[in-house]
Parts: C-alpha cells; structure tokens; sequence
C-alpha cells in the first residue's frame, strides 16, 4: 500500500484526485493520526507537508520518519535531510542560479545589501504574498513592526515577465521523474493562474508539458533539496531557473481543474495519466534514507 502522509487540515491535496479517480491502492493519513503500527513491510509512505512545520513539528516527523523505516517500509521525502523553503531558498541563491535572497526579519542586512523591491510572505504556508512590492527600508520595518505574517521571511523580488507579462511554471517531482503541472502567463507579480492573453498561455501550457524541457536542470533541484516528491514553482530568467519554492504537499487537481467548461481539460487529464502511471509505477522494495 501507498500511503501520503499530510496535515490533517490539508488533505485536500490529494483527496480530490483520489475522488475523481477512484484511486484505491493509496491512502491519505494524517500527521496527527500517525502511528508506525499501521504500515507493514513493503509499504510506500511519502512524508508530505514538511515545509509546513515549524522546528517542533519537523522533530515529531523525524520520530516517525525513524519509527516507520524500521518497520520494513520505503520512504520519499526524509524529514532529516528535506530543505525547508528558507534554508532551501538560501542554498539555491548560495549555491545554484537563484537570482534573489531571503531574510528572516532578525537578520536584514543594511539597506545598501537589500535589492528592493521585497515581499513579506509566511515562511510556513503556502497562501502567498502577506503584503505587497516594499520598495523602502522604512515601509518594509514598518510592515514587519504592525502587520507582519506569521512566520515573516523578507524575499526579494524578480522580474519573471515575458513580453508584458509575468510567468511561473510547476512541475511535480516523484522519486526523481519530473512531471510538468502548469505554464501561467498572468498581469500580476503574484502568479497563481492564467490572465491576460489566456489563448496565447494555453498554446504554451501544452507545449511545456508534452516536451518537459526543464526535467534535467529541476531534478538536480530536487536532489539538492532532498525532495522526492513534491512540486518546483519556477519561473526561467537571463540567470537561469529561479525557484520560489518546493511545495511538499502540493494539490495534484482541485475541483475547478475538473469543473465543466474549464478550458485546461487537456493540461489536467494529461496530468492525471502521467501522474497516475508513475505513483503506480512506485518500486516499492526500495529504502530512501
């Protein structure tokens, strides 16, 4: 047996896609239910949602993490060795071809070593931008002071545009196979769906995902960040990729992908399929440790 390890108040990620599917040879269990007695020798179990969790939390999975391998189980995804987001952004601005840093508030350099524009986002959750472009020293100590996130991480911001428009690309990760999600050409710094010139973005959507032109650069992404599952949201710039970040409970679809009348069809069965085959193509005598 499958099974995805995730937040209890985040299971939707993968509970539509079982939904639609009627996948029945994994299951979704959450990290406050876990319990290493119920998985047997053989068993694939894929940690999830480790980004989410704060140093308390990230200790309680690696517990589990040690107490499941010794049961006979295969593991993706080792809460000892998974890059968070701001370690993760840290290395690759360090180490690979990220153009823009991160600072976590009590760490802010002087203002002549900040590229502004930045943004305030949670360094824990996935929901975005928590403020909008800070192009001063002042506006931005003034957020972090009165209305901050959270969890404060201060990220520079990149010019991603592609003739007037700013991009982002998606690509899911699973045990190494690279399975591009979305292409989405949009008039807002924060991408999160197609805007503007949608036909245009829909042409360049399929050509992404049937050619994967990336898979080998976003692979050795994710073993840098010792991710086996999980999805790359990338944008391609003069310097190269530039990840954002590594979602390790990313949503495979969602009600609206399989709406009536939702003009990316063709993106999500294809998806769907290729996804499909390769969570079902897991060797599961394998140990990732």
């Amino acid at each position: 047996m499958l099974y995805f390890l995730i937040r209890g108040e985040h299971m939707y990620t993968v509970r539509v896609f079982q939904q639609y599917t009627g996948a029945d040879y994994f299951r979704i269990v959450a990290h406050e239910e876990i319990n290493a007695q119920q998985f047997c020798p053989g068993d694939l179990v894929i940690f999830c949602d480790i980004d989410r969790c704060n140093d308390e939390e990230l200790e309680e999975l690696k517990t589990a993490y040690r107490n499941i391998l010794g049961t006979g189980c295969s593991i993706l995804n080792n809460p000892a060795k998974v890059l968070r987001r701001y370690q993760l952004l840290q290395g690759l601005h360090a180490d690979l071809t990220n153009d823009f840093r991160v600072y976590r508030p009590g760490e802010l350099p002087a203002t002549e070593k900040i590229r502004f524009p930045v943004f305030v986002r949670d360094e824990l959750e996935h929901n975005g931008p928590g403020s909008e472009l800070i192009h001063t020293r002042v506006e931005l100590e003034s957020i972090l002071a009165n209305s901050p996130p959270p969890n404060p991480l201060v990220c520079e911001f990149i010019d991603t545009t592609i003739k007037g428009h700013y991009h982002k690309y998606g690509a899911f990760v699973l045990d190494g196979k690279i399975i591009p999600r979305h292409f989405f050409l949009s008039g807002s710094w924060n991408v999160k769906s197609a805007s503007g010139d949608t036909g245009h973005s829909q042409q360049l959507e399929i050509d992404y995902v049937l050619k994967n032109p990336h898979a080998e650069e976003l692979q050795q992404i994710a073993e840098y960040a010792h991710i086996e599952f999980g999805r790359i949201d990338y944008a391609i710039t003069e310097k190269g990729i530039q990840v954002f970040e590594i979602n390790t409970n990313p949503t495979v679809i969602d009600e609206g992908d399989i709406a009536a009348g939702n003009p990316r069809h063709f993106i999500t069965n294809w998806f769907i399929d290729a996804f499909s085959k390769e969570l079902k193509n897991l060797k599961l005598s394998a140990h990732y440790e």
